[in-house]
């Protein structure tokens, strides 16, 4: 799936991603919202946005992301690892369906 692009927004100066009105009916993020409920949605747009800013790699300091966001640290890592959104290797992550798109 390519679910979402990320692309300059020169007007906001800034990364900018789409994303598909029909998104939360795909099966990995119907799986994910019916186990972490709004709340989970939320952190995973968080983290599409956090990555999108950095050329999708972050390290994956579960802690920290989770203060940013003012959530557990145990949810930041089950969204992160649980349902394959996400790869997470050799201390980092990346979103799996980003287009790169300038």
């Amino acid at each position: 799936y390519n679910w979402h692009i990320c692309k300059t927004n020169k007007v906001m100066k800034g990364k900018s991603f789409s994303h598909s009105t029909k998104l939360i009916y795909e099966p990995k993020i119907s799986e994910m919202v019916s186990v972490h409920g709004a709340e989970g949605y939320g952190i995973f747009m968080v983290l599409l946005e956090m990555l999108c800013n950095n050329k999708n790699k972050m390290p994956a300091q579960y802690f920290a992301i989770a203060q940013s966001m003012n959530v557990s640290e145990g949810k930041v890592h089950a969204i992160i690892n649980n349902f394959d959104l996400f790869s997470a290797s050799n201390g980092y992550f990346s979103y799996n369906f980003f287009v790169e798109n300038k």
